[in-house]
Order: structure tokens, then sequence, then C-alpha cells
């Protein structure tokens, strides 16, 4: 399974990064270079995330055993949940001054899920 779909991992994890940087490197003469850091933290963190899922739900191929496929994504897409929110608590709690720029950088990160839709139908109709 991970043949078919590491094409689309990769490219939903550049562009997550080609989406915060640029975001952390404005961020940073306007607010600090210290809330940029922490916004390009914020798209580290989306980008673990999109990792453990992609790794947990590719493990399994949709080939063999579709009902397993299944399981095995609704069960990355949980883990992913869980750690985004302890993620997010443990930053609120351990330093709230800069929550905002980790939800900046966060959301700026997770709007490649968007963009990957017509990147995905591409790859997923391109003949090897």
């Amino acid at each position: 399974m991970w043949s078919q779909a590491w094409p689309v991992v990769r490219w939903i994890l550049r562009t997550q990064l080609a989406l915060t940087l640029p975001i952390a490197l404005l961020a940073g003469p306007l607010a600090g270079w210290t809330k940029a850091g922490w916004v390009g933290a914020g798209g580290l963190a989306t980008m673990f995330l999109t990792l453990v899922f992609a790794l947990r739900a590719f493990s399994v191929s949709a080939e063999v055993d579709a009902k397993a496929a299944l399981g095995a994504m609704v069960r990355a897409e949980a883990m992913k949940m869980v750690l985004a929110v302890i993620g997010f608590v443990l930053a609120a709690m351990t330093v709230p001054e800069h929550f905002g720029a980790i939800m900046i950088g966060f959301g700026a990160a997770t709007i490649s899920y968007w963009l990957a839709l017509p990147f995905a139908a591409r790859v997923g109709t391109d003949e090897n």
C-alpha cells in the first residue's frame, strides 16, 4: 500500500513545509523571531501528525483486506486527533504566550490537505 500512498504523503509533507515557512518568516519581522519559531513549531507538529497518520493508516493494504484497511485508517485518525489534543493542551499549559503562534503554524500547514485533493486524484489516475 505504501507504494501507492507514499507520493501523496510526501507531497502533503512538502506542501505543509512550504506553507509554514513563509508564514513563519513573515511572522519574524512582524511579531519577533521567537513567535516565528513557534509558528514553525506549529507547522512541524502538523507534519508529525501527518506522518503518524500515514504510517498507521497505510500499514494495511486495501487490496488485500479492505475492512482491515478501513479499520487501520479509522484508528490512525483517532490516534492523530488524540495526539493533537494532548499536544495542544500541553502547549497551552507550558507556553500559553505562544499558543496563538503555534495555532497559526498548525492552521497554515493544515491547508495542505485541501490542496492535496486534486493532486491525489491525479496520482491515482496516472499509469505507471
